[in-house]
């Protein structure tokens, strides 16, 4: 981070906007910033310009907006790209520039978790990296697809984020590989995919998950999320490692698949309404993001069952708002972003040809939703 002169007086909100954006200007003009840099806290920011933190918080949203800085709680604000600011005047001096298609949020989602792990590994690797983030649309292509075919002869190669179907990775794939640009995934593109991908290991995490819940004496299992004949590859991995764990146990056990078209709380809530006034109640529920299982938490409350005592709920996104109500995914942001940039530039320094794709770990951050028996069973 650059070294900040502070101004004599303090400016109107105006003057004080462009202040702010005059300044990362010329920082960036000067080299100082480039895409993978740390910017000021807005604190520190405005007390060394004299400008008021409603400015630097206008500047930098804007910027965010655009898709040229990233912000993720705890890690700070990040330039994702060497576009912005001044690039027109300052060229592109980039080695790799990698588009996510993915919108992004403004809170500490999946995708900034990434983006901001991405710049972090590239510094470690002693690579400048310039971050294009994709986004609009759907999950079902649309904008996202469009905007990505649009990008190839500015960038080097592409990481696919989910959510993206399986028409649209295919568009993708076959209009980067047709020039030589690598694409990886970030999950498995499916289940008997080898080659371009990286992907937390949820097979192994549910047959984890599994065991210990069926040595805590819960027997069944519902899982919640997107099922269906055109389910992800990571779905299908999560269900399969459940599976796998009923399959092993000697003795009586059930799971039970409900799908649901969006992943938001409210749905988790319908969902598991749904079944409890059907008649029917699990005893652990295993939902493919943590939002759902908020819902299914608060519907099992509002029905009297005790959580986690006769209900265990596990959250399969991991996200940082779930953390202590549930028992979540640990996603390996760290290790996914080294392994992503790794499998890029072999991709790369091979012209563009396939490499083995590869699986992490993945343990549990251990909430108020499973039992002490069963947390000290889960991998961390």
């Amino acid at each position: 981070m650059s070294t900040i002169s502070p101004l004599e007086e303090p400016i109107g909100y105006d003057a004080a906007v462009h202040q702010v954006s005059a300044y990362l200007k010329r920082e960036f003009l000067s080299g100082k910033l480039s895409g993978g840099t740390r910017l000021p806290t807005v604190r520190a920011l405005s007390r060394a310009l004299k400008v008021s933190p409603a400015a630097v918080h206008a500047v930098y949203r804007r910027l965010r907006e655009e898709g040229k800085v990233v912000a993720t709680v705890g890690r700070g604000t990040f330039l994702t790209r060497d576009d912005a600011p001044g690039a027109e005047e300052a060229g592109k001096p980039i080695s790799l520039a990698l588009s996510c298609a993915l919108k992004l949020p403004s809170d500490s989602g999946w995708s900034n978790a990434i983006l901001s792990e991405l710049l972090a590994a590239a510094g470690r690797a002693g690579r400048r990296i310039a971050l294009i983030p994709v986004t609009g649309g759907s999950p079902d292509g649309g904008t996202t697809v469009e905007r990505l075919l649009e990008e190839i002869d500015r960038v080097d190669g592409v990481v696919l984020l989910p959510p993206l179907d399986p028409v649209g990775r295919a568009r993708v794939l076959e209009a980067y590989d047709a020039v030589g640009k690598p694409v990886i995934h970030v999950n498995a593109p499916s289940l008997v995919s080898t080659e371009n991908f990286v992907s937390p290991d949820y097979y192994h995490a549910c047959l984890a998950l599994a065991r210990a819940s069926l040595a805590a004496g819960r027997r069944r299992f519902l899982y919640l999320g997107p099922v269906g004949d055109l389910a992800s590859a990571s779905v299908q991995q999560q269900i399969s490692g459940l599976q796998t764990a009923l399959a092993l146990f000697e003795g009586e056990a059930e799971m039970r698949l409900q799908k649901v078209s969006e992943i938001h709380a409210e749905d988790g809530f319908e969902a598991m309404e749904m079944l409890l006034e059907s008649g029917y109640c699990p005893d652990l529920v295993y939902t493919f993001g943590d939002y759902l299982a908020v819902g299914a938490r608060e519907a099992l409350l509002r029905h009297g069952l005790k959580v986690p005592e006769e209900v265990g709920v596990v959250g399969g996104t991991g996200l940082s708002e779930s953390r202590g109500l549930l028992t979540v995914v640990e996603q390996p942001y760290p290790a996914l972003a080294e392994a992503i940039l790794e499998r890029m530039l072999a991709s790369l320094d091979a012209g563009g040809k396939p490499v083995p794709g590869r699986y992490l770990p993945v343990g549990f951050a251990v909430g108020a939703s499973t039992l002490p028996g069963e947390n000290e069973r889960l991998p961390k």
